[in-house]
């Protein structure tokens, strides 16, 4: 049997339409083709070729029912966690290179290259901003045979989907489990019309649901409606009425028959904001969510969330003024997120946990002053830079001009977590939460020194030390504090979000060094739950010569592992007050 909770998506420079070509298929033992080739069909029926003008058994499951995966092959979905895909250009590009015809092309320093020794215009983009989504969908049925375009609900949603090689897809935690011989999934995309000739990608593949806790099943899907700003099309504005909310089906579009939308062909269906496809998880899918949907029209009312004692952790609900709870639909997408507040500088670093709003607006014109800084951001297991670097660019960057950020990427490990599996991993991890005595000692010394020759080169080029900065997410905040808190250069401060402390690394912290802390973490984190904060920020208080107006903890209530806007802003803050210092 093959189990795996990552999901391998591959994205195929092929000849193609026009002076363009780049396709995207999903490989995994669970799919249906998952071995087939250009010598299978008499025509290029691989599944990274594009689908369009297909009659229905062409474009259904790539025409790849004959092909079914092995019995006991499964793609595990990880109620209330991500599950993982893997991107590339092609099938040697990734895991499975060795069942690859070209054999292993992966880049080796930089394995989160979707595609080696190709410009991002291989894979359907011009860059970052060009990104239109991608989506895994769910059919409650264990038969192929019996699921129909008509079943498939999204469940996940990846709004920079192909840009990095691994992409996670949160799964919502309430996801009910699957029959006994589980369920049938597929993956879906359409890229940016700005990025080659418009075409669909689908391929199916068996999942299972592991983890779950729910009962509840998903509402009736519906086709989605375009509700979001649409500049280039002349639509100036969001349109929250139109919008379709809860269950929604994928797009069947531009095929001969069995189509669901019908935009024209530069202006198509995508997944995310503009029709309603927020990114993450989508957490409104399931069955008595709303109390009720008002039929979408450009005035129409926005629908009524079903009023809980106990809101989902991925849902954060804003009281109505009928007392009611009522969703709060964003048309921003999540990469282009800025904060807008920070507490006045004068108020001071106090230790202290609160979840207030903070007070006071960042100016658009903000700057760091004259001094010459630096930031240091390392991003979390199986995550790539770029991801952080495009919403840093547009969040935080812009406000600190005379600040340089520094996105390293780690290098590819295998990871005991993911069944030895190659991820970027700063070091490996066996299961999450963490095992609190596990401790990869080589890989742990071996990222400690890496970051520890990222910070002696700065100071090489002139930079004061107590101007660099170490921020992490999750496991690279882990790596953040183990650096920080041993180094023998006096450091600005270090930002650790969703971070912990491996117990095992702190025989080596004899001491506390005089380093400004900032640590954030939600009140729903399941990966890295927020005890493990607790926990290491009362290890660091214990440590002699500890100053505690140095350390200051700040807990989001609701949030789970990930970030949010009034993370944001308390990094904006704690960044401005020390430069200032």
């Amino acid at each position: 049997m093959y189990t795996s909770t990552t999901l391998f998506a591959f994205i195929g420079a092929l000849a193609g339409i026009g002076s363009v070509s780049g396709h995207s298929a999903f490989f995994h033992p669970s799919m249906w083709g998952f071995n087939v080739t250009d010598k299978d069909y008499p025509y290029d029926n691989r599944p990274v070729a594009p689908l369009r003008d297909y009659t229905f058994q062409q474009w259904w499951f790539h025409n790849h029912l004959d092909h079914p995966p092995n019995p006991g092959d499964f793609f595990e979905l990880p109620a209330g966690k991500p599950a993982t895909a893997e991107i590339a250009c092609n099938k040697g590009a990734t895991s499975f290179f060795a069942s690859s015809e070209g054999g292993d092309i992966r880049e080796p320093n930089n394995p989160n290259n979707v595609c080696p020794n190709s410009e991002s215009i291989a894979y359907h983009t011009h860059g970052i901003d060009d990104l239109e989504g991608c989506a895994l969908a769910i059919a409650y049925k264990d038969d192929v045979n019996q699921v129909q375009p008509e079943d498939f609900t999204i469940f996940s949603v990846n709004q920079t989907c192909v840009w990095t090689r691994f992409t996670d897809f949160s799964v919502p935690a309430a996801m009910p489990p699957c029959p006994a011989g589980g369920c049938i999934c597929s993956f879906f995309w359409i890229h940016s019309p700005k990025a080659g000739g418009e075409e669909n990608y689908m391929n199916g593949f068996r999942c299972n649901v592991t983890g779950s806790t729910s009962t509840v099943p998903l509402a009736k899907p519906q086709v989605a409606r375009r509700c979001g700003s649409d500049p280039e099309n002349g639509k100036l504005q969001d349109v929250p009425g139109n919008c379709t909310y809860g269950a929604k089906q994928p797009f069947y579009w531009l095929q001969a028959e069995r189509n669901n939308v019908f935009e024209g062909e530069h202006s198509p269906p995508v997944y995310n904001d503009r029709y309603n496809f927020l990114d993450g998880a989508q957490t409104d899918i399931f069955e008595g969510f709303y109390d009720s949907i008002p039929e979408p029209a450009p005035n129409a009312p926005l629908p009524v969330a079903k009023q809980v004692n106990s809101p989902s952790t991925e849902t954060s609900p804003t009281a109505s003024p009928s007392g009611s709870s009522s969703p709060q639909p964003t048309f921003l997408p999540s990469k282009a997120c800025k904060p807008k507040k920070f507490p006045s500088s004068s108020a001071g670093l106090q230790r202290r946990s609160f979840e207030e709003e903070s007070t006071g607006v960042l100016p658009r014109s903000w700057t760091a002053g004259r001094h010459k800084a630096t930031v240091i951001f390392l991003h979390g297991l199986g995550q790539v830079n770029a991801t952080w670097q495009m919403a840093f660019s547009k969040a935080l960057t812009p406000y600190f001009p005379n600040v340089q950020w520094i996105f390293p990427q780690a290098s590819e490990k295998r990871v005991s977590m993911n069944q030895g599996m190659l991820r970027p991993s700063w070091f490996d991890i066996w299961q999450l939460p963490p095992h609190p005595e596990e401790y990869d000692e080589r890989g742990i010394t071996e990222s400690v020194s890496a970051i520890e020759d990222l910070i002696l080169s700065q100071i090489h080029l002139g930079v004061d030390p107590r101007r660099i900065f170490l921020m992490g997410f999750s496991q690279g905040a882990a790596l953040a504090l183990m650096v920080s808190l041993t180094t023998l250069n006096e450091l600005g401060g270090v930002i650790s979000l969703s971070g912990w402390l491996p117990n095992a690394y702190r025989r080596h912290i004899t001491a506390s060094p005089s380093i400004p802390i900032l640590w954030c973490h939600g009140t729903d984190d399941k990966e890295i739950p927020l005890p493990y904060g607790r926990n290491a920020m009362q290890f660091i208080d214990s440590l002699p010569g500890a100053d505690a107006s140095k350390t200051e903890l700040k807990i989001y209530r609701g949030l789970q592992h990930t970030i949010n806007d009034r993370e944001l802003e308390d990094i904006a803050a704690f960044l401005h007050l020390q430069l200032q210092s």
